[in-house]
């Protein structure tokens, strides 16, 4: 007999409904399902949480104690949780292992840092508490679909196979402790003690961080001056067309009247097209998502929130509909072609003609630290029984899929007319869609919806004017949520020409938070009023402001941003 621990009673119900089409029957008790091979159980995810500084120091009194700060717990202590539904839950769990007919257990949690832990703790709870010594594996699944789940129980692993998750999972929530509980209390004393405010101020190894991107930006903008400048512009009709041509050269305005004199002599010289070059080029289309990617996009596109889009993604998942969802890889693993091929099979129809592509671009080991990008199953729902949102999100996720494998090439036709004046050459770029490919699938860029050329032939002559145009420098872009993730996988905002570099500063861990994470950060940051979040436009609040200037965030970066690469 084995028991199977889940890390949510929708996963446990999965695994069962798998296991019947093996031919297990399964009867529902209370907290638990019962075939003749298997118990299958589950958690409500985190059934245990770390000690608070009161029950270390086992005081009942709960008024925080600026004195006892910092507070560095030895060792550091989990306990249950006091909720009452999970202390049944746990006495379920515990009885199940109990059982003398129990020989091994099977823990699954998500495949994932956090999903590792949280079962790993109560299973070790158990066996230390009732000295037991059985047999402990991990179901590791990448989505929750029949067959992966069918095949992952097949091909159990040692529980330990994947230690290193747990132990960063352990060791970032002890940082978090040692960080976010110590200075959240200190902060929040000391402001108490000077001003005679109650207000809480949450103090997080990558929140605050996050809190203090959005502060810079709104800073820069708010002491940005534009600066006024000058370019030469024609913009006269040729052929009935309007054809527009801007000098890359900038003047001061006061250099205005220089300005205007070169424009005469252009003025006076006569305009030609001098060479036209066309080529047709292959477009590919863009990669497979990750978490942030997908989230980004839904929030540019459709402006779907950080935390909807999340749920509604994690419910597609919890459903056996699009693999596990937050992953930091645009790439897939060369081990899924088998899973690949049966989801192509899936998706294709008499519209859709999809073939399994072995490129590099695609299929990517080294670009996968533990999950590859989010795409869609074999199991292929009934939209038409989706909200707007979740048709939405599931048909992004698609239409990515499908992209990435579709038969159909997408051809652009790019064409560069090239203009004479005296010494000077003006050009012109536009492109044309020659075969559609995966544009029929993913949005048309508005630049090419608008980037027509005129219709001229070499020789042509063409009318100009070119005219002093006043101009002033922008101020930088308020973040947005699809810019701030986009920053917080990039914090040194590099400029990737080499994509194993992007890969290998990936795999260093160069980021603020993770794609499993990030989500809860931004929403944290706007829960305790450092931030506003307009439509997807964030905003820095005078809360914001006061905890990043009154803390020395340099050293605080320094402290907590890449602290966390130690753990990996």
């Amino acid at each position: 007999m084995k028991v199977i621990i889940a890390e949510k009673p929708d996963y446990a119900k999965t695994i069962t409904e798998a296991l019947r089409t093996n031919g297990e029957k399964f009867t529902r008790c209370d907290g638990y399902f019962e075939s003749s091979n298997y118990y299958a159980t589950w958690q409500f995810g985190h059934l245990f949480e770390l000690y608070t500084i009161e029950e270390y120091e086992n005081r009942e009194d709960k008024k925080w104690d600026e004195s006892i700060l910092p507070y560095i717990p030895r060792p550091f202590k989990f306990r249950l949780k006091k909720d009452p539904g999970v202390r049944k839950q746990f006495q379920i769990i515990r009885n199940l292992i109990n059982d003398n007919k129990v020989n091994e257990i099977i823990e699954a949690g998500d495949a994932d840092e956090e999903g590792d832990l949280l079962i790993k703790l109560v299973v070790s709870d158990i066996f230390r508490r009732d000295k037991l010594n059985k047999k402990r594996s991990r179901l590791w699944s990448t989505d929750q679909t029949t067959t992966t789940i069918l095949e992952s129980l097949h091909n159990l692993k040692d529980v330990d196979t994947y230690k290193s998750y747990s132990n960063s999972a352990y060791t970032r929530t002890c940082m978090d402790f040692l960080l976010g509980i110590n200075l959240t209390r200190k902060f929040t004393l000391m402001n108490s003690r000077i001003t005679g405010s109650r207000d809480i101020f949450s103090i997080g190894r990558c929140n605050t961080c996050i809190v203090d991107f959005i502060y810079q930006r709104d800073m820069e903008i708010a002491k940005f001056k534009p600066e006024k400048y000058v370019q030469l512009e024609s913009a006269e009709e040729t052929n009935g067309e309007i054809i527009k041509l801007v000098d890359e050269e900038k003047y001061s305005i006061e250099n205005i009247e220089e300005c205007k004199l070169i424009a005469q002599k252009l003025n006076s010289n006569k305009a030609v097209v001098k060479d036209i070059q066309s080529k047709e080029i292959k477009k590919l289309p863009p990669k497979l998502f990750s978490l942030t990617e997908l989230q980004g996009t839904l929030s540019r596109r459709y402006k779907i929130g950080m935390e909807e889009s999340l749920d509604i993604i994690q419910k597609l998942y919890e459903s056996g509909y699009v693999t596990y969802p937050r992953t930091n890889s645009e790439y897939l693993s060369t081990e899924e072609i088998p899973k690949i091929k049966r989801v192509i099979k899936a998706h294709s129809n008499e519209n859709i003609h999809l073939q399994l592509k072995e490129t590099k671009r695609i299929f990517n080991n080294e670009a996968i630290e533990s999950h590859s990008a989010l795409i869609v199953t074999d199991k292929v729902p009934d939209i038409s029984k989706f909200n707007k949102n979740e048709k939405i999100i599931y048909e992004t996720i698609r239409n990515r899929f499908i992209s990435n494998f579709l038969v159909d090439e997408t051809i652009m036709n790019q064409t560069v007319i090239t203009i004479g004046i005296a010494n000077k050459e003006y050009k012109l770029k536009g492109e044309v869609i020659v075969k559609k490919g995966f544009f029929e699938f993913e949005p048309l860029p508005k630049s090419k919806e608008t980037n027509r050329l005129p219709n001229l032939n070499k020789g042509d002559f063409i009318n100009i004017d070119f005219r002093p145009i006043e101009k002033q420098t922008s101020p930088p872009k308020k973040l947005t949520v699809e810019t701030l993730v986009k920053l917080l996988k990039n914090p040194l905002n590099k400029e990737y020409e080499d994509e194993s570099l992007k890969i290998e500063d990936m795999k260093k861990g160069i980021s603020i938070g993770t794609d499993a994470t990030r989500t809860g950060l931004i929403k944290n940051i706007k829960k305790y009023g450092y931030v506003t979040d307009n439509k997807g436009v964030l905003s820095i609040t005078n809360k914001g402001i006061y905890l990043i200037e009154k803390i020395n965030i340099t050293e605080y970066v320094e402290i907590a941003g890449y602290h966390y690469q130690e753990i990996e």
